[in-house]
């Protein structure tokens, strides 16, 4: 495999942007990030992008929200949903064409990995209003792209990436993917991050969720993504075991009994699916 980590080394360094990102998207966030911007700049930045726009609005009077066709403009979910939501929901927005653009041998993978994306997103939701750990949606964004990075594979060695990987979520990734590449998809989903712009805790979550522990910063936005990337794969399997969904969330800190977790599974559930079906491709 050294040609293929090579190769996929010298694409790394090569790329100036590993994932094409909108234009509008990116000069939200640069906007979000001065002291001085005001809802109105932001939302004349959406309001240039007209799929931004309109994918934007669909999504913030989807059940998500709870305003059901209330949110007739993006003046309107500016003054609504707040400038910082309304940037997450932006970004989230725009990181669905990443994972949607892509055919071929890998398109199904891309799918997979896009469901699993929204269901982490959710599921960070719901732990982060849940238990007053990190800002929902900043926990959202955050956990729809944590794994980011291994479109870059599926861009570059798709078939070999999806047999190094086949025997599924429970195995180290981060080990398989560094031995047979020479590169994991958290470095280089960090790098993306990077490139486009996303805040640093946003980066930090792509860069460590899989060792929280190793993160310089960590704080609760990294713990709650940890736990609900491995619940992602738990949950969705429609597997219910209880001992271990308590597992992972001590792992990231978080005690809770049976019953809380009966009922923390079932509003995550809820969410992932009116998740799933307000960003259905």
């Amino acid at each position: 495999m050294a040609t293929n980590s090579l190769s996929l080394a010298d694409c790394l360094d090569e790329a100036l942007e590993l994932r094409p990102f909108p234009a509008a998207a990116s000069q939200l966030i640069t906007a979000c990030d001065r002291e001085d911007a005001t809802a109105r700049q932001l939302s004349e930045i959406i309001k240039h992008d007209p799929a931004l726009s309109l994918k934007l609005l669909q999504i913030a009077n989807s059940p998500i929200y709870g305003f059901a066709g209330e949110i007739r403009s993006v003046d309107h979910a500016t003054v609504v949903l707040g400038m910082r939501a309304l940037r997450d929901l932006a970004i989230s927005t725009a990181v669905s064409d990443a994972f949607a653009s892509g055919d071929g041998e890998s398109a199904t993978a891309r799918r997979q990995l896009w469901v699993h994306s929204l269901s982490c997103g959710a599921i960070a939701r719901t732990l982060s209003s849940t238990l007053n750990m990190a800002a929902p949606d900043e926990a959202f964004l955050a956990g729809i792209v944590h794994d980011v990075g291994k479109l870059f594979f599926f861009d570059h060695e798709p078939h070999q990436y999806m047999q190094a990987t086949s025997n599924g979520p429970h195995t180290n990734i981060v080990d398989i993917e560094t031995d047979a590449f020479g590169i994991a998809h958290t470095s280089v989903g960090q790098r993306c991050g990077q490139n486009w712009g996303l805040p640093d805790e946003i980066n930090d979550v792509i860069c460590f969720h899989h060792a929280p522990d190793e993160a310089d910063f960590g704080g609760d936005l990294i713990d709650v993504v940890s736990a609900a990337n491995r619940l992602s794969h738990l949950w969705l399997a429609t597997v219910d075991d209880i001992a271990a969904t308590t597992e992972i969330l001590q792992s990231s800190g978080i005690e809770l009994n049976s019953a809380e977790i009966d009922v923390l599974q079932e509003n995550a559930m809820e969410e992932v699916e009116k998740i799933c079906e307000a960003y259905a491709q």
